[in-house]
């Protein structure tokens, strides 16, 4: 069975990435934003709300009503169907509050990407994911620059890895569905994202993207958490 791919650019990568600037770069225009209403469990709503609201930060706004089947969300136009595909996530396992034990590992795997004019065909693995972000970004192909992977328990375990060209952080507790993620990358030549949010087990996250600082090109940071 096809693994589910689900994209948190919004939730998660625009929020909490610091890349380093070249002096010379104009900024990248700001996405317009627009206001949608979503539905969840009603019995849920108030917990949704806070969730998302804490993921979007500054970029947006999330509002709700006691009781009732939908929030309001006002994000940049370009993030509304990572969010809406993340609510769908959280709404049909019931992972924003739910917790397991924790007794069981975690396997995190990172993948840090490039924008390209072709596709690496070492990321044939990530083809699903990248065909999502490539419609949702205009890049028309991506190239590898350099994956890494490492083991943690899922509640309260911590993991690190690196290798010469970047190295991954995170810690765990673990949630219904997947674990709750403290984690951050950095490459070495400074690039960084740092995210709080939820993982899905065996879903593809884009935890953000931003300028790798030599070339200013695009940089996407990927990850999964397999249940072991």
């Amino acid at each position: 069975m096809l693994q589910k791919v689900l994209i948190l650019m919004a939730l998660l990568g625009l929020v909490g990435c610091d890349s380093i600037r070249q002096p010379a770069m104009a900024p990248e225009p700001a996405s317009p934003k627009l206001l949608r209403a979503y539905e969840v469990p009603p019995d849920r709503s108030q917990s949704i709300a806070r969730s998302l609201s804490a993921a979007l930060g500054e970029t947006g706004s999330v509002s709700s009503v006691d009781n009732s089947r939908k929030i309001l969300v006002l994000a940049p136009a370009v993030t509304h169907d990572s969010i809406a595909r993340s609510l769908e996530a959280l709404a049909e396992e019931g992972a924003v509050e739910a917790v397991e034990s924790g007794d069981f590992a975690v396997q995190l795997d990172a993948w840090i990407v490039d924008a390209a004019d072709t596709q690496d065909p070492t990321l044939a693995a990530l083809n699903e994911v990248l065909g999502t972000l490539s419609n949702a970004t205009g890049v028309r192909g991506f190239a590898r620059y350099t994956s890494l992977s490492a083991q943690a328990i899922a509640n309260n375990g911590t993991l690190e890895t690196s290798d010469r060209r970047a190295r991954i952080g995170a810690h765990f507790q673990a949630s219904a569905g997947g674990v709750r993620a403290e984690v951050e990358a950095i490459d070495m030549s400074g690039y960084k994202v740092k995210v709080d949010t939820l993982l899905p087990f065996d879903r593809y996250i884009v935890l953000g993207h931003g300028a790798a600082s030599v070339d200013g090109g695009s940089r996407f940071v990927i990850v999964r958490a397999t249940k072991l």
